[in-house]
């Protein structure tokens, strides 16, 4: 890009805020906090389905990385 390091690492840092750092830590505690307590609300409201505990982790991880992954497919348009 025709630049030095001090100047990259200048434009990176001042773009920085931290109301953005502070918004991206409460989402991604409030994301984890219910994708963690849905499998554990099941598992024990139906304690017969403790089995299926393995696949709802499991669906909701594949959410997680298609929510990672859609807006960076919309940025790449």
């Amino acid at each position: 890009m025709g630049m030095d390091l001090h100047t990259y690492k200048y434009l990176i840092f001042s773009a920085l805020e931290i109301g953005n750092i502070i918004t991206l830590l409460v989402k991604s505690v409030l994301f984890g906090f219910v994708l963690a307590v849905i499998p554990i609300y099941k598992t024990l409201k139906y304690p017969d389905a403790r089995h299926s505990t393995s696949k709802i982790f499991l669906i909701l991880f594949l959410l997680e990385i298609l929510f990672i992954l859609i807006p960076k497919a919309f940025n790449a348009l």
